[in-house]
C-alpha cells in the first residue's frame, strides 16, 4: 500500500474557505468525480483530466499505468459553500489541549500520567463540569488542594480558565500531522508555528 496515499489533503469549500484535511486517496476520488479540483498555489485549478496530463513537478507523486500522476495538496469542493460548524468539545484532552498539558497551579509539565483535571470551585460546593470551571492540575497541586478552593489553600491560578475557540484545522497541529508548504497560501500562518 502506498503510504502517500494517506497524505493530508486541505479540502476549502467553493469559496475558498478552509474546511477540513482529507487523504490524497479520497482527494483524488472527489477530484474524479467531477466534485473537487486540484489547486496550485498559484491559483491554477485542474479537473481530473487536466490533473492527470499535467507533468508532476518536484512535489510527491504517486506510479501509475504510463507515468506518475502528482499528489494534490489542496483541493477546492466544486459545490459545498458552507463553513461548518464547530464547536471544541468539553473533554479531557481538549482541556489539556487548552492548557498546554501544564499544571495550572505550579506550572509544572509532567507526562499525561501525572496530570488531572481540577474544579477550580469544587463539584461538592456547586461548581460546574465546564470549560470555566476545570483546569489541568499536576497530581502533587490536586492533593495540595483537595476539596477546597484554590483561595482557600493559598493557591492561585496560572490563567483564568475560559473555552477556547479553536479553528477546525488546529485539529491538524494537535494530531501532529504534516502541514504542507503549499498550504500557506490558504490557511492562517499560527497552524505552522515555528518549525514549517
Amino acid at each position: 500500500m502506498n503510504i502517500m496515499l494517506d497524505a493530508s489533503v486541505l479540502v476549502l469549500n467553493r469559496v475558498y474557505l478552509p474546511i477540513r484535511v482529507t487523504t490524497v486517496r479520497m482527494a483524488l476520488g472527489l477530484i474524479y468525480q467531477g466534485r473537487a479540483v486540484a489547486i496550485l498555489p498559484d491559483y491554477s485549478t485542474y479537473d481530473f483530466d487536466a490533473w492527470l496530463a499535467r507533468k508532476p513537478d518536484a512535489r510527491p507523486s504517486l506510479g501509475i499505468v504510463g507515468g506518475r500522476l502528482g499528489v494534490p495538496r489542496v483541493i477546492v469542493l466544486s459545490a459545498y459553500d458552507g463553513v461548518p460548524r464547530h464547536e471544541v468539545r468539553f473533554t479531557r484532552r481538549n482541556v489539556y489541549a487548552r492548557d498546554g498539558h501544564r499544571c495550572q497551579y505550579c506550572s509544572a509539565t509532567p507526562g499525561s500520567e501525572e496530570l488531572n483535571l481540577d474544579h477550580v470551585h469544587p463539584t461538592s460546593r456547586g461548581g460546574p463540569s465546564s470549560w470555566e470551571n476545570v483546569v489541568t492540575c499536576c497530581v502533587r497541586c490536586n492533593r495540595r488542594k483537595a476539596d477546597r478552593r484554590p483561595e482557600d489553600v493559598g493557591m492561585s491560578l496560572l490563567r483564568k480558565p475560559k473555552k477556547p475557540r479553536w479553528h477546525p484545522l488546529h485539529e491538524v497541529v494537535r494530531d501532529g500531522r504534516e502541514r504542507p508548504a503549499e498550504w500557506r497560501h490558504f490557511v492562517d500562518e499560527s497552524l505552522f508555528g515555528k518549525s514549517a
